[in-house]
């Protein structure tokens, strides 16, 4: 084992790590404010959780010792694993795959019971499919089968689980009544922010699959990393393109650009390796048309999938399998040659296979899994949680949004939930910015300052006032009763100040009577003195 090696695997399987924050900002930046904190605490649980399965079951069952091509049979709780960082890299990939299943069912599913979904997706569900394709004894993997990073067991299996799960579930409330899906996305910066981060991810993802950058491998993946940014950005481009054509030349799409950006992502994912600078290009530019028209196929049968995870992991991911057996001309890989280098139908018609396969394991181990969880809990939230917002009612969190010019016109806080809809976050009439952000110097209330600017997220235990009013509220006014105290005292003084002159000039009309009356005693004591004689 060179250490070259072992260090370049576990760089891999850092960076990789980072696409989970990469998802949880795609996905809530396409939701409603109110369910963000949910998504980020979903995406947290696929790692936590995802690091325990792997841990006990995930690794031996992918990578233990063969068991008739199926699944594997040692190894547990790392026990007696060759290299940590083979495992360590498996396991970011393991987790991936959970979090593609998050997206689908966001803003409706449990917590316990998407929590009991993705350890299970981590523990056995992952695992199997992993062997069938990236195990030497697996099944798939002998007849020929070919993903050189994931399509399959990662992104055509999480969209498979999600699409049953999606179905199980049924749409979000008021998904389908305006006649399309009706997505109160919350932020685009978001979205951008988190496919920013998911490409610089995804680079590492495709790449640390080569597993070593030693004997010309290094090779491979330098041309894995270019085409994954090549067919990326083919992707995008086409996205942006159509949607500027929709909007006749006026606009473009924010989130069209994203969605096409990953749809090329996972479109590449399989056939990284093994095809060339203009196939990666044409396959991120068809990869858009197939995701654009799964989505309208979703939107036709009222599926209701919040951030596309099926169309584009699922669409896209399928079509990457189905390119490698069109385009693939392997070279140091082996002898995997596609349709149009000459190698014939036989490594198309494995790859196809491969794709059901998948699909059926997938749709059918997320739903007997659905189905022994439904006879013990609920699957979805009630309704008053889907209103008022899981952060809400799963996290006590309340997201409240400062006016921008809180500082001039002293605003009291505006909802920090999705916009429009009612009885959503909380309008806390008596707590300006000023009062929480005292409260935050002091430490006498319980806040939780979010990332993004002008953003506070405060406990619903904190903030007793009435249901959220979607308008901004009036600058503040000197209330009633300050109004009267102040009138109030303006009297008692004035009253107070009345009084004391009136009881000076009182007293000075006594001092005056009384100095009269002294001259007036004077005056006749001497006319009395001057009317009697002398002795």
């Amino acid at each position: 084992m060179e250490s070259v090696d072992v260090v370049w695997r576990t760089t891999a399987g850092i960076l990789i790590l980072t696409m989970q924050g990469g998802f949880a900002l795609f996905e809530s930046g396409l939701l409603s404010t109110k369910n963000s904190a949910s998504v980020f605490v979903k995406n947290f649980t696929d790692t936590v959780l995802g690091a325990v399965a792997w841990f006990f079951t995930g690794w031996a069952f992918a990578f233990g010792t063969d068991h008739s091509g199926f699944i594997g049979t040692s190894q547990f709780a790392l026990n007696n694993v060759p290299d940590s960082s083979t495992w360590f890299l498996q396991y970011a990939f393991a987790v991936t795959a959970a979090t593609v299943i998050s997206g689908a069912l966001a803003g409706r599913m449990r917590l316990v019971v998407y929590s009991s979904l993705t350890f299970f997706v981590s523990a056995f569900a992952y695992p199997v499919v992993a062997h069938w394709v990236w195990h030497h004894d697996g099944w798939l993997l002998s007849m020929g089968f070919f993903d050189f990073a994931g399509d399959g067991p990662v992104h055509l299996f999480g969209a498979g689980v999600g699409l049953v799960a999606t179905v199980a579930l049924g749409p979000r409330l008021n998904a389908f009544s305006l006649g399309r899906v009706y997505n109160r996305r919350s932020s685009p910066l978001n979205v951008m922010m988190g496919t920013f981060i998911l490409i610089w991810g995804w680079l590492a993802f495709n790449a640390g699959a080569v597993h070593s950058v030693l004997d010309g491998r290094q090779l491979i993946a330098g041309r894995a990393v270019a085409n994954t940014i090549v067919s990326a950005g083919f992707a995008a481009t086409t996205a942006l393109v159509i949607s500027a054509f929709q909007s006749r030349w006026r606009t473009s799409s924010v989130y069209s650009v994203c969605f096409g950006t990953l749809a090329g992502l996972v479109a590449i994912t399989g056939p990284c390796a093994v095809v060339q600078g203009w196939e990666a290009a044409l396959i991120g530019v068809v990869s858009v048309f197939v995701a654009l028209a799964g989505d309208a196929l979703l939107l036709r049968w009222q599926i209701d999938d919040p951030v596309g995870v099926i169309p584009v992991h699922g669409g896209a991911g399928a079509w990457g399998l189905v390119a490698v057996g069109v385009f693939a001309d392997s070279g140091a890989l082996g002898n995997k040659t596609g349709l149009l280098h000459g190698g014939g139908f036989h490594l198309l018609g494995v790859q196809l296979l491969g794709i059901v396969v998948i699909l059926a394991w997938a749709v059918g181990m997320g739903g007997v899994l659905l189905l022994a969880i439904s006879r013990n809990w609920t699957l979805r939230v009630s309704v008053e949680s889907e209103e008022r917002g899981m952060d809400e009612t799963d996290h006590d969190i309340v997201a409240v949004q400062v006016h921008p010019d809180y500082k001039d016109t002293g605003r009291h806080f505006t909802s920090g939930g999705s916009g429009g809809g009612k009885g959503e976050g909380l309008d806390a009439a008596a707590m300006t910015p000023a009062r929480v952000r005292r409260a935050i110097l002091l430490g006498k209330s319980r806040v939780e300052v979010f990332a993004m600017p002008e953003i506070i997220y405060l406990s619903a235990a904190d903030v007793e006032c009435e249901r959220l009013v979607h308008q901004p509220s009036p600058p503040r006014k000197a209330s009633a009763t300050a109004l009267q105290k102040i009138t109030q005292l303006f009297q008692a003084g004035t009253a107070a100040g009345m009084g004391f002159v009136a009881a000076g000039l009182a007293s000075s009309r006594s001092s005056l009577d009384g100095s009269v009356h002294l001259e007036e005693s004077v005056v006749s004591m001497e006319s009395q003195s001057q009317s009697q004689p002398p002795p």
